[in-house]
């Protein structure tokens, strides 16, 4: 080795490195420069090049949406990772004499896939005698250079010195990674799953195999499917599985960088040594037996599929480094079942396929595709990704969804026998929904076997979720759930009001899933239900220490229609038999999506004509555009569209709609007033080629003058309910909340056939035909198609009766609390009463609201609301103390008089007085604004006070539920 080289191998006092981080830092560096020179031949190259002809295999066989960025840093990784395997699994040896006869044996593809890549990149193997392509500069002669002559022993020792409860080898990917590439690095965080959740999952597994199973050794048990079928009378072998196949076949199918496998390999390793020391085996013969077991039981038994490159490669990495700390000398060569796939695509046949380019592909894709077909799996287990917008789209993964599997569980996209009529169902096709349905399709075949994962904790109450929850019920008698809560969207607290943490770095709350089909005898039909809160570490210590049964788990009975997986089952008054207010008002729509607010929004219809302007100009530039309107990313933007330029979609191109537009002469015409947020008035430019999905089917009858529609979702917070509002003008998405699980649609009050009728004389109202026969039957009211009633003199009720009725009781107290776990899983419902004086006072009351918060109340300026501060004040800062709502740093200028209930009162995902003067930061505030302000506190103020007016009336008529004692007959559908 040159003198150059030697330099660079050496810490500055002139010592071998030995830390891994000083290795991760080196190692980064020479990743980079391959990185670098893949970049730059792939640009110089035609189709026919090689690289070229290694990309586009890629794309066609696996990755489908591979660009050449993606691909020079899979390459490079591959490379680092796959010679550092190398290194690790051979620590005493050198790689640089023979790189290949030094690759672990437990992983021929990357063995394979390495070669070839090295045949390319500019060092002969003994396999190639002469290089592919010729570029000196590629820098993997570096890398393995590098790893020669560092002391890996020193090196895995210091992993585990200063990670001794964690995962070393993805602390070190971390600091690789920090040097390689920052924002890959943040990227790929999802990559780590804590070290106490993969135990507690792995343990709860193996604890069931032996109490439910009947299985002495957990996951490290041998039987055969044979010795089972004989144990067990009803169990059968499935199709394709031969007698002699292991019972217990476990896999990971999103393995990521393989930290549930090897939990998995701990375990086992620490039952079997067990086991033989108790029948007094010495050190030599238990390393003996051990270096049989594992080629014999254990790597046949352990599967994993993984996607990326890179995970795959580390998987690998870790798996190798548990078996050579464990004593495993890898003298068989038996491989590691990881295999480089996609789990949501079935055994597929790549013989017309041209992987001529990279023989190891078609040889993984061969192997891979004989587990898919004959290991039937009794395992699941693992972390699956979440993404809301899956990038695994095909027919196969599409039909399991919508499907019967084997064992006469459903679709998830039905429930009780009838399609969900969820207007936007895309959050079954999440990653993890479609992953557990894959485990589920695994014991839906064999009829018997565990599920463990840890996933998004959605599907647990989520209304569109209910067919899930049903189709998992027929699935597996013996359901588990622990939620660890922590969701950071939806704002939760512990009971108690304290902090509650996530068990990873992210928003999404999750929880973890055990579920079970054990043999006939031992199936209890029962689903158990555990709530961990509090802070991070807190979680990390139940679940470390506490096993299975120990986990203070509570019996629940999901129910017919929502099948809900919460802790609150309980129905004594009949919610469920309820009318949904979404279904008394059929037609409704959640809000416009702009996809474009910063053009499409504005705070004065001034502004707004301003804009339109400016945007047509063609003396504007479109990268003037793009810096004044488009200067941060799309609000639910995808990481693929940033390969666009700035503001453009696939669909959607600046300048070809600047163009378009630039010959219109009506543009102004498409200006209307929109509902932003509550209280929160904007101007929309609601033109087609400016808004992204304009719900005109149902805003058009949202007209600003006589019509008005009610908004509700579903609960936005932990609690209480407070997701109801009102609106005589069309809604942006977002108006209650800005996720789109809670996304609130709007049901108008009527509906125009002809919008060039005038809406009083020509509207019907939006009210279902037999949700008024239904609220007929239980009033005794006549009902009338228009207009208000005669509660008293006649007997009648109209369709604005009955809005105001049923606005009055989304507003009372006791129903948001009473029903609170209901109104957490699906849109509100609405009881009718019998009683005539109630319903007259509920709709009184509502009718108030209704006006209070249309900001049409005689009563806004009754209330005089002191303001302090120069005309047109500018908002600084936001803040309340000593009843003053602030809009300076100096806390000079704002509004007195503002109480503490009024200041922390919440619409939907919004503390209103805050949020309104937050959207309005650095802008100064106008008259009118200021007049608005003091309306909106007024309003808040007035409805705490009818809130409270309506429990006190609700409860002088009996209280819940006997003052709504409706006959469930009447509600029949």
């Amino acid at each position: 080795m040159g003198k150059k080289w030697r330099a660079a191998l050496t810490e500055e006092h002139g010592e071998i490195i030995t830390t891994s981080t000083t290795l991760a830092t080196k190692l980064a560096g020479l990743a980079r420069n391959i990185r670098k020179t893949i970049k730059e031949v792939l640009k110089s190259e035609t189709e026919r090049g090689v690289l070229t002809q290694l990309l586009n295999t890629f794309r066609e066989t696996l990755i489908h949406d591979l660009d050449e960025d993606a691909f020079a840093d899979l390459y490079a990784q591959t490379i680092t990772y796959g010679l550092l395997s190398a290194r690790i699994t051979n620590p005493t040896g050198q790689i640089a004499d023979d790189v290949i006869s030094t690759m672990p044996v437990t992983n021929p593809f990357l063995k394979e896939l390495i070669e070839t890549f090295l045949e390319i990149g500019g060092r002969k193997t003994t396999r190639l005698k002469k290089s592919r392509i010729d570029f000196d500069q590629l820098g993997v002669n570096e890398v393995v250079e590098l790893l020669d002559a560092a002391n890996i022993e020193a090196i895995v020792g210091d992993f585990r010195d200063q990670h001794p409860e964690g995962d070393p080898v993805i602390h070190f990917y971390e600091h690789f990674l920090a040097a390689y590439d920052a924002k890959t690095r943040m990227r790929r965080g999802v990559f780590y799953t804590p070290r106490p959740v993969v135990s507690y999952i792995v343990r709860s597994v193996d604890e069931l195999l032996r109490t439910e199973f009947e299985l002495e050794d957990g996951l490290a048990d041998t039987t055969t499917w044979d010795e089972m079928a004989k144990r067990f009378n009803d169990l059968q072998i499935p199709d394709g599985t031969t007698p002699d196949q292991a019972f217990v076949q476990i896999l990971d199918p999103a393995t990521g960088t393989g930290t549930f496998l090897v939990e998995v390999i701990d375990l086992i390793h620490k039952t079997v040594i067990a086991k033989w020391q108790a029948k007094g085996h010495g050190r030599k013969q238990l390393d003996q037996l051990w270096n049989e077991y594992v080629p014999e039981h254990l790597l046949p038994r352990l599967h994993g599929y993984e996607l990326m490159m890179t995970p795959y490669a580390i998987a690998h990495m870790k798996i190798g480094l548990k078996l050579y700390e464990t004593g495993y000398r890898f003298e068989s060569n038996e491989r590691a079942h990881v295999y480089l796939t996609n789990a949501l695509e079935p055994a597929q046949d790549f013989s017309d396929t041209p992987t001529f380019a990279i023989p190891a592909l078609a040889h993984e894709a061969q192997s891979v595709n004989q587990i898919k077909e004959h290991v039937s799996f009794t395992v699941c287990l693992g972390n699956p990704p979440y993404a809301g917008h899956s990038s695994h789209e095909n027919r196969w993964i599409h039909d399991l969804l919508h499907s019967e599997l084997p064992d006469g569980s459903g679709s998830y996209f039905e429930a009780d026998g009838h399609p969900l009529g969820e207007r936007n169902p895309k959050w079954l096709n999440d990653e993890y929904v479609k992953f557990i349905r894959l485990a589920q399709l695994q014991i839906a075949k064999t009829r018997i076997g565990i599920n463990g994962y840890i996933t998004n904790h959605g599907y647990l109450t989520n209304a569109t979720f209910r067919g899930m929850r049903q189709s998992l019920l027929v699935t597996y008698p013996n359901i588990r759930v622990i939620d660890l809560h922590g969701n950071v969207k939806k704002s939760e607290r512990t009971p108690n009001g304290g902090v509650d943490e996530n068990v990873f770095e992210i928003q999404q709350g999750v929880s973890i899933g055990l579920f079970s089909r054990p043999p006939g005898s031992k199936r209890f039909r029962r689903v158990n239900r555990s709530d961990l809160w509090g802070f991070r570490t807190d979680k990390y210590t139940a679940l470390h220490t506490c096993a299975l049964n120990e986990m203070p788990f509570v019996e629940i009975t999901p129910r017919s229609p929502l099948y809900s997986f919460s802790s609150n089952q309980s129905d004594p008054d009949n919610y469920s038999a309820a009318w949904k207010l979404i279904d008394v008002m059929p037609v409704n729509s959640v809000g416009i999506t702009t996809g474009r607010d910063a053009i499409a929004l504005s705070f004065t219809l001034a502004e707004m004509r301003e804009r339109i302007q400016r945007f047509i100009d063609p003396t504007v530039s479109d990268e003037e555009i793009r810096k004044e309107f488009f200067s941060g990313p799309r609000r639910g933007q995808r990481p693929k569209a940033n390969t666009l330029a700035r503001g453009d979609t696939a669909k959607w191109k600046l300048s070809e709609v600047r163009l378009e537009l630039a010959n219109k002469h009506d543009l102004n015409k498409h200006v209307v007033r929109c509902l932003y947020r509550p209280f929160d008035f904007r101007y929309l430019w609601l033109h087609p080629r400016i808004i992204e999905r304009s719900r005109t089917q149902v805003m058009k009858y949202l007209d600003g003058k006589n019509n008005m529609g009610v908004i509700v979702s579903r609960m936005t917070g932990t609690a209480p309910f407070r997701d109801a509002f009102v609106s005589r003008v069309p809604i942006e998405f977002g108006v209650l909340a800005m996720r789109v699980s809670n996304a609130s649609p709007v049901c108008p009050l009527y509906l125009l056939d002809d919008q060039s009728t005038p809406l009083i004389s020509a509207a019907k109202p939006n009210i279902a035909p037999h949700a008024a026969k239904a609220m007929a039957a239980c009033t005794g009211l006549s009902w009338i198609p228009k207009g208000r009633g005669n509660l008293v003199a006649q007997g009648t009720i109209g369709p604005d009766d009955l809005f105001y009725y049923l606005y009055a009781q989304l507003f009372s107290p006791q129903y948001r609390s009473r029903y609170e776990s209901f109104l957490q899983e699906d849109h509100p419902r609405v009881f009718f009463s019998q009683d005539i004086p109630l319903i007259r006072s509920l709709t009184s009351f509502g009718a108030d609201l209704v006006s209070l918060h249309l900001m049409e109340s005689d009563e806004m300026r009754a209330q005089n609301i002191r303001y302090i501060g120069p005309d047109e004040p500018l908002v600084e800062v936001v803040a309340w103390s000593r009843e003053t709502v602030w809009l300076d740093k100096n806390r000079t200028v704002g509004f007195p008089g503002v109480s503490d209930d009024v200041w922390n009162f919440h619409v939907g995902g919004y503390q209103i007085c805050n949020k309104w003067l937050k959207e309005r930061k650095g802008r100064n505030l106008s008259e009118d604004d200021i007049g608005h302000y003091q309306d909106i506190i007024v309003a808040l103020s007035k409805t705490i006070g009818i809130m409270s007016q309506i429990d006190e009336t609700i409860e002088a008529h009996g209280g819940w539920p006997e003052a709504f004692n409706n006959p469930p007959s009447a509600l029949t559908r």
